[in-house]
């Protein structure tokens, strides 16, 4: 199914490209919620390559106001 896919360089991809439903879709396609033990988690599972995108979403969400 991904033969063939495109590569892209997360590199050149500025950190500003995060919106919050930019985000809220990247979630409902690559997140998880449920619960293990009685405690609630998310999970967001990714390739080592895409570590850049992890990043500037950690970046997005320590920059919301409260």
């Amino acid at each position: 199914m991904n033969l063939g896919g495109t590569s892209y360089n997360y590199l050149l991809i500025a950190s500003n490209i995060i919106k919050s439903y930019w985000l809220l879709g990247f979630i409902d396609g690559e997140g998880r919620f449920g619960f293990k033990n009685l405690f609630p988690y998310f999970q967001l599972e990714q390739h080592a390559k895409n570590l850049f995108v992890l990043e500037i979403i950690i970046k997005f969400i320590k920059n919301i106001p409260i």
